[in-house]
This record gives C-alpha cells, sequence and structure tokens, in this order.
C-alpha cells in the first residue's frame, strides 16, 4: 500500500493556461506535450478555448484562474498587446504572491520583455530562446513539459503527505462497491430464485479492437470507438485487452452486441476504481485510481432530461435515487468533476429508443464532454449504432 502516491494520482494539479488567439497553434501543442501527464491523472489544464458556447466567459475564467495552482503565461508580442491577457497575467502575479502559487512564463515568440513586472521569474525554455526560434520545435516544447513536470511531481510530493479520502467519500464509495459488487441479473430468465453472484467471481476480461470507420459527424472526444465483438471480415484486425485500452483513451465508445459484456465491464471498472480509493491503492489494474460515476444513460433521458436537467445536475438525483446515503452529495460531486480526478461511466445510449430523445441526450453528453474535458469517461451502446451515433 503506497498511501502517499495513491493520494497524489488521486488529487492532479490544476493549471491555467492563457494566450493570444494568435498563437492557439503553439497552445495546441504545448497541450499536446501534457497529454501524459493529464492521462495520468497529474494534471488538469484549463484554457479559455473550454469555454462552452452560452457560458458566461468572464465567471468561468474567473473561476479556474482561482483553483489554478500553475499558471501558464504564453508570451509573444501578441499576448502583451492584448488587454485581457495582460490583465490575467497582472491577477496571476498578484495570487502568486499571495496564495504562493507557481506562475511559469513560456516564451513562445520573441518579445522584450525583460522590463516587465514579470521578469524576475524563471521562463521557459530555461534557455531563454522562445520556441518559435528553435529548429526543432518539439524539442523546445518536450524541453518546456519536463520543466512542467518536475514542478508538478513536487507539488503532488508536497500534497501526498497529509492526504486522505475524507467521510463523504467513504460514504459514497462504499455505496458504489454495494450497488457493482454483485452481478446485475435484471434480464436473466430463471424458473428459480437466483442468489446473488459476485462480480469478480465471474468476471472474465474482455478483448476489443479500434473500429476507425464509425460515422461520426464532426471531431468529438468519442471519436475512438471500440467493439466488444469481432466478425469474421474484421478478425484481420488486432485485438488487445480492453482494460489496458481504458488506461491509454481519455475518452471511448464502446460498441458490442447484447449479452457481450459491456455492462458488466462497467460495473468492474466502477468496483476496482472505488475499492482503490477506499484502500488507497494507486493502482487499479485498469489506471490510476479515480473517483468513479456510474450512470444509466435512459434513466438520465426519462428522469432528467425531459425535465430540464443537464447531465451533471441529475447525477446527484440519480444517486438519491439508488439510496446513495452521502451528505453533502451535490458539493461532493461537483468537486471531484471541477478537479478532474472522476471517471465517468455512461452506460446503454442504445436504450434511448426515441429519435428525439436521442438526438437531445447525444448533445447533453457532448456538453458534458466538453465542460469536464479533463475527466476520463467511457461511452456504451449496441454495435448496429455504429451508423447512427453523431457526438458533435
Amino acid at each position: 500500500m503506497t498511501v502517499g502516491v495513491a493520494s497524489a494520482a488521486y488529487r492532479p494539479i490544476s493549471l491555467f493556461s492563457v494566450y493570444a488567439p494568435e498563437d492557439i497553434s503553439l497552445h495546441e501543442q504545448l497541450e499536446k506535450h501534457l497529454s501524459s501527464l493529464k492521462r495520468k491523472g497529474s494534471i488538469t489544464l484549463w484554457s479559455v478555448d473550454k469555454i462552452l458556447p452560452g457560458a458566461d466567459r468572464d465567471a468561468e475564467i474567473e473561476r479556474n484562474l482561482n483553483i489554478a495552482q500553475i499558471i501558464l503565461l504564453l508570451l509573444s508580442a501578441d499576448f502583451f498587446a492584448s488587454e485581457h491577457c495582460y490583465d490575467i497575467m497582472m491577477y496571476a502575479l498578484q495570487r502568486q504572491k499571495e496564495d504562493h502559487i507557481h506562475v511559469i512564463p513560456i516564451m513562445l515568440r520573441p518579445i522584450d520583455w525583460e522590463m516587465l513586472a514579470m521578469s524576475g521569474l524563471q521562463v521557459l525554455p530555461t534557455n531563454g530562446k522562445s520556441v518559435t526560434t528553435w529548429l526543432n520545435r518539439d524539442e523546445a516544447f518536450s524541453h518546456i513539459a519536463e520543466s512542467i513536470r518536475q514542478i508538478v511531481l513536487a507539488l503532488l510530493n508536497h500534497a501526498a503527505v497529509n492526504k486522505t479520502i475524507t467521510e463523504k467519500h467513504l460514504s459514497y464509495l462504499h455505496w458504489l462497491i454495494k450497488r457493482t459488487v454483485s452481478l446485475d441479473i435484471r434480464g436473466i430468465h430463471s424458473t428459480q430464485r437466483l442468489s446473488q453472484i459476485k462480480l469478480e467471481e465471474v468476471y472474465i476480461p474482455l478483448q476489443a479492437r479500434h473500429e476507425e470507420g464509425l460515422h461520426i459527424i464532426g471531431p468529438t472526444p468519442f471519436s475512438k470507438a471500440l467493439e466488444t465483438e469481432t466478425s469474421m471480415e474484421d478478425q484481420a484486425l488486432p485485438s488487445l485487452p480492453l482494460s489496458h485500452i481504458v488506461t491509454r483513451r481519455d475518452h471511448l465508445m464502446l460498441l458490442g452486441e447484447p449479452g457481450s459484456g459491456k455492462t458488466t465491464f462497467l460495473h468492474h471498472l466502477a468496483l476496482e476504481h472505488a475499492l482503490a480509493l477506499c484502500n488507497q491503492v494507486e493502482d487499479t489494474g485498469v489506471g490510476a485510481a479515480r473517483f468513479p460515476i456510474l450512470l444509466r444513460i435512459a434513466d438520465y433521458v426519462e428522469y432528467g432530461m425531459r425535465r430540464g436537467k443537464s447531465l451533471s445536475e441529475f447525477l446527484v438525483d440519480d444517486c438519491t435515487r439508488h439510496e446513495c446515503p452521502t451528505a453533502a452529495l451535490a458539493d461532493l460531486l461537483s468537486a471531484e468533476l471541477q478537479a478532474g480526478r472522476c471517471l465517468v461511466l455512461l452506460d446503454g445510449l442504445d436504450e434511448v429508443v426515441h429519435a428525439d430523445d436521442r438526438r437531445v441526450v447525444v448533445q447533453k453528453l457532448e456538453e458534458f464532454v466538453r465542460r469536464y474535458d479533463d475527466v476520463p469517461n467511457v461511452l456504451l451502446s449496441q454495435a448496429e449504432e455504429r451508423d447512427t451515433v453523431s457526438l458533435h
């Protein structure tokens, strides 16, 4: 048992990146180089491109700026020409002085900044050479990402010393374990009373293959779809353990025939993560321990969406419907989602039978994913849905 490491993996460091619109392509390159830290659950990274249409832009910026532990200032002439960027920079420097957060200037393009207020800070790259002047920009971003990684690890190690899971966490996790520890026997017809069967006594690891031809309108987080069954014509495609794939993808859609084990796999994921957090174990066998949330999409449509509730709002209602005893549950789930510590498991898109409901719920799912972009999630549907799923 490694309590410190488990706590560190469970509570990622919040990063806030600010850049001029003209530098968005450079920002995206930096984000790619930080993706391994995101995938491991070491960091969350927020920037203005994460704001959803219709959201209060200023409120979203202020909220994420106030919770950031590291603020990245992506410097260029356009950055300093922007009043918006300059205001955020000055606020970041104020937070650094008052809250002792990390403010990291990153030189994207050449600029004379030595006379400015943050000239005393250590700039990246550490040689003071702006990214665009490097012969190999990947090398520059790799250097920057490594420096950020060292700061993140130092913060995680410091935070791990006294971090414990609260009674509220344990209450929720014990409830979820009780809900998933036994095999779901709904739909199994029997003339005799069926006793409870422990999930882990009968669980069989699944194999999956990449389905690159899924018809999806526009790029979405679920563009990488997986199938849990293999037809004769697809047997030539490589098959991998599904648990192996899940640890390497932030957003997945799993497609499979009825009875192929999709729901059981989701319950297995929820159970393993809940047990790991309760026992403060870092590795679940299916990725670093995360706060699991399990939801049946058809329930959301019937009890939440038709009543005008967003998916995030309905999560609390769904737990209450299933007799979750945790006090202040809304605050707990909101905090875990905002911090990017969750693993959201969404079951049964194919069970939404009406086309109008399907269209709306897909939109709601996409809004949820974009709002919590740093939160890994897994969505299940039947294999025949591959040509009708349009998450955009």
